[in-house]
């Protein structure tokens, strides 16, 4: 058992972007989630045509569960297209004495969000640039799931292929249960995504995302200026995470993302409480950094800069085989992967 946990970790990298496809009925949600999903109170997105002048504005949970249910059912990736919050949102809501589940915006790489989804106000940015008060909340996100046979990647997002910007995400509370389950997959838990995928690009630098972001880097007596393709920019997550592996999943567990491939995590922050059984990769801000590292033109991927883990962590291990990898910031980096400024 000790050596098919090992050698699933070392193909967890090498299989990359090779994870299986899974579908579900467009009008139900996936079995995995019993009870009310937020697909029952579904809103229309209003009209717009997804520009930075003109994005497509949530301001209610209801549009928020329509954006999800648009990409996971393969009616729209939002490739290119901008989402906007205008307002705080609470996804806490009760019904028939339980709480009503998030099903994550992606679950596969044939069902990811490919654009750009802001937390703030576009009008005042475009207008003024950015404040920190513009800066919008998604409160009380809620999973809570002991069968993932369709769904494999677990947060605000399961699986993103765009980048998230200048947001609040708390009170996140994920319970990912698959102690049950004997199936050798792999799973994603993260209170923002599960993971990354670059498919434009996967040696760093892509033209296909929106942004990079920049920073310094001191390299003998020169100070050069890298450019860092980033997935998250300026994003703060908290609340408590949890996830229950078997002998057989490869399972990545962090408070921003599980995983991320050939993309930043820039700017951000955790405060979180995580707790695992059997997972392999555990850390404050992601469970692994895995991909195929390159620097390329001055631009790197796989980086972690300026971010901030708070991290509440304990881990279980009732296989007693020593392949996990835990960290406060980071389970594990692969393939040269940097972190600069974190704490």
């Amino acid at each position: 058992m000790y050596m098919k946990k090992t050698l699933s970790a070392l193909l967890l990298c090498i299989a990359g972007m090779l994870f299986p496809v899974n579908t579900y009925a467009d009008d139900v949600a996936p079995a995995d989630f019993t009870g009310h999903t937020w697909y029952e109170y579904r809103e229309d997105i209003p009209d717009a045509t997804g520009t930075m002048t003109d994005p497509f504005i949530i301001s209610t949970p209801g549009p928020l569960a329509q954006l999800a249910y648009n990409v996971n059912t393969g009616a729209m990736t939002y490739k290119d297209k901008v989402v906007a919050l205008a307002a705080d949102i609470d996804l806490n809501r009760t019904e028939d004495g339980q709480r009503v589940q998030w099903i994550p915006i992606g679950y596969d790489i044939i069902h990811c969000f490919e654009g750009l989804f802001l937390g703030m106000d576009l009008k005042d940015y475009v207008a003024n640039g950015f404040k920190v008060e513009q800066k919008h909340k998604i409160s009380g996100l809620y999973i809570n799931v002991s069968s993932a046979s369709t769904v494999k990647r677990f947060g605000l997002f399961g699986c993103l292929g765009g980048n998230v910007s200048h947001l609040q995400l708390e009170d996140v509370s994920i319970n990912v249960d698959l102690s049950a389950l004997n199936v050798a997959e792999y799973y994603f838990v993260g209170g923002l995504y599960g993971n990354t995928i670059d498919e434009n690009n996967n040696s760093g630098g892509s033209d296909g995302l929106w942004y990079r972001g920049s920073f310094l880097e001191k390299d003998g007596d020169d100070l050069g200026k890298k450019y860092v393709t980033f997935a998250t920019d300026d994003v703060a997550v908290s609340g408590s995470i949890s996830a229950k592996g078997n002998d057989q999943a490869v399972i990545a567990v962090g408070g921003i993302c599980g995983r991320f491939d050939n993309l930043g995590i820039l700017h951000s922050t955790a405060n979180v409480t995580i707790n695992t059984s059997d997972c392999m990769y555990v850390g404050g801000i992601c469970g692994v950094n895995c991909g195929l590292y390159n620097e390329n033109n001055g631009y790197y991927g796989n980086c972690l800069y300026d971010c901030a883990s708070n991290a509440m962590i304990t881990c279980n291990d009732s296989q007693e085989q020593s392949s996990v990898k835990v960290g406060g910031i980071v389970g594990q980096m692969k393939e040269g992967e940097k972190a600069y400024a974190c704490v």
